[in-house]
């Protein structure tokens, strides 16, 4: 469990779907929003979520002082399949015109 202390972070309630939402900056642009439902109100707040929820509590987020808040320990991460037929590629035969700095060497003799 983190545990973090005196915290400014943008925050809106939403009494509509009884619950609280936060959102935790991480790096660069990224952040996440922290959905909190009111105590056994979870099963309310999944149904009543629509595609434009998200945007509705995003533009309502106000920065709100937070004196104590702790959060599960998360990862996220995924994996990248890149199957590439790379003697297809280095005699012309492909199309990865992304590739434009690895296509310039050509192949290895």
């Amino acid at each position: 469990m983190m545990n973090i202390e005196d915290l400014t972070t943008p925050y809106c309630r939403d009494e509509d779907l009884s619950c609280s939402v936060m959102e935790l900056k991480y790096r660069g642009n990224a952040s996440a929003l922290f959905i909190l439902p009111d105590e056994g109100r979870m099963q309310q707040v999944e149904a009543g979520l629509q595609p434009e929820t998200p945007r509705k509590w995003k533009d309502s987020l106000r920065p709100r002082m937070i004196d104590d808040l702790y959060v599960p320990k998360f990862s996220i991460s995924t994996d990248y399949s890149l199957e590439i037929d790379f003697h297809s590629w280095a005699s012309g035969k492909s199309s990865l015109q992304w590739l434009p700095c690895l296509r310039s060497q050509g192949p290895r003799t």
